[in-house]
């Protein structure tokens, strides 16, 4: 017989080895469980509980306490938790940073919470990406656009495929979704002109165009009217290819 069981009288030691035990909550000095329906806890002093407390309404030591000490003998892996906080504490500075880097390349929604909590307020200058975009526009326009306001979609091949290759993807590497949906639906605007179709370059730059579109779709930070803009704004040029 260990020693805490001379606390016990036989019929509660008997009756704690048919009692159901749940684990609530486990910490370096406590252990919380719900025994039978009671809540039941167990200080832990020098890796083993003692004065366990149970909510029931018996006087003496119960079959409740009996039962999660019971309980903790044999899953002896509870006696050797560490909170949270000791683990955060324990491990190198080196090491919770390249943690944190990686599971954020892999987590989107983990990098925008970060960025939003901890960025500094300006963590994307919005007015440099619109400004650069219009430029991409400016170089198509010639004579065509003084008189017709339309494009020449040949003269800014080059400069809007870099665009979308190039600043695109930073856009949606800092989690800016929506932001990058306006400028999607800006060029929209340009590509999806009737007489945009009939430029040579029109078709290479629709199939880059479109790439963004899809991951935009299947972006989870979009809003549902967002969604429909987008939808709305890309209707053209879809029925084109």
């Amino acid at each position: 017989m260990n020693g805490w069981e001379l606390s016990f009288d036989g019929k509660s030691l008997d009756d704690a080895q048919k009692c159901e035990v749940e684990i609530l909550n486990v910490e370096d000095r406590e252990i919380i469980a719900k025994v039978d329906g009671f809540e039941v806890v167990a200080p832990i002093v020098f890796h083993s509980p003692h004065h366990v407390f149970c909510s029931c309404k018996s006087k003496y030591s119960c079959k409740h306490e009996a039962a999660l000490i019971y309980y903790i003998e044999k899953h002896s892996e509870l006696l050797n938790c560490q909170s949270e906080e000791d683990l955060i504490s324990s491990i190198d500075e080196n090491q919770l940073r390249d943690f944190l880097k990686n599971e954020m390349e892999q987590n989107p929604k983990l990098k925008k919470a970060f960025l939003d909590k901890f960025g500094q307020e300006d963590v994307i200058d919005k007015e440099y990406y619109i400004e650069k975009l219009n430029q991409v526009f400016r170089s198509g326009e010639d004579g065509s656009f003084a008189d017709f306001g339309i494009y020449n979609i040949d003269m800014m091949e080059y400069a809007l495929s870099e665009f979308m290759d190039n600043e695109l993807p930073k856009i949606l590497g800092m989690c800016e979704h929506s932001f990058a949906c306006s400028l999607v639906e800006k060029i929209a605007e340009v590509l999806g002109d009737d007489l945009a179709v009939s430029h040579d370059s029109w078709y290479d730059l629709a199939e880059d165009f479109m790439e963004y579109v899809y991951i935009l779709e299947d972006s989870i930070y979009l809003t549902s009217d967002e969604r429909k803009s987008l939808e709305r704004a890309t209707s053209e040029i879809v029925s084109y290819l």
